[in-house]
């Protein structure tokens, strides 16, 4: 199976030259140990953590200067980018925690790099409009936009990821995809980021219209 690992970033997208030999993503689990009398000590479950993982590998020496220069752009702009990798059912936004290069003897030309991402998780104030209610209510009209409706059900397809789900069906731009996993937890398992085609996801009530 070819996998490509892709950040993008301002509509800029690259593609690394060379995978790391793996990558392996850690999810706090954030769990509180408590004492309790007569019981002993017990394990509160908490709510997950953000993701992170690392990438070790190279840069050869005819594109060393492109991607050294991305990185170290995106560092500087303090901005988060978009990590895709497919076939792993990875996609997620970033931001780099660390970069480190290093030039090997005997190498000419390769640039040996470290780079250490932490998952972004959008914030900001919601901004709510009350309106005060007339005598009569218009009909309602039809939706055309792509919204859940009460009881409505996903079919998870080849590609997805719980960040693009919920940014296709809220209106939060993706960043509340934790409470879809949330509520579908018991079909997801414990790694939000290995979802599967097929899978069928119960749409969080927060997100429905009657």
């Amino acid at each position: 199976m070819t996998v490509d690992l892709i950040f993008e970033r301002n509509r800029n997208s690259i593609t690394l030259p060379v995978n790391p030999e793996h990558i392996k993503i850690g999810i706090p689990g954030n769990n509180e140990k408590v004492n309790i009398v007569s019981l002993g000590e017990i394990v509160v479950p908490g709510e997950p953590g953000l993701s992170s993982f690392d990438i070790s590998s190279f840069f050869p020496p005819e594109d060393r200067l492109t991607y050294t220069t991305f990185f170290k752009k995106w560092m500087d702009s303090k901005t988060p980018a978009q990590f895709t990798a497919s076939g792993l059912g990875i996609d997620m936004q970033t931001v780099i925690e660390s970069f480190d290069s290093d030039r090997r003897a005997g190498e000419e030309g390769r640039i040996y790099y470290d780079l250490s991402f932490t998952e972004y998780r959008p914030y900001g104030a919601r901004i709510i409009e009350l309106t005060t209610p007339t005598a009569a209510t218009p009909a309602a009209k039809a939706r055309t936009d792509n919204k859940p409706a009460v009881g409505q059900t996903y079919t998870v397809k080849a590609g997805d990821s719980l960040w693009a789900i919920s940014k296709r069906l809220s209106n939060q731009g993706g960043a509340n995809w934790r409470e879809l996993y949330n509520a579908n937890k018991a079909v997801i398992g414990g790694n939000p980021d290995l979802i599967y085609a097929g899978q069928v996801y119960t749409i969080p009530a927060s997100w429905v219209t009657s």
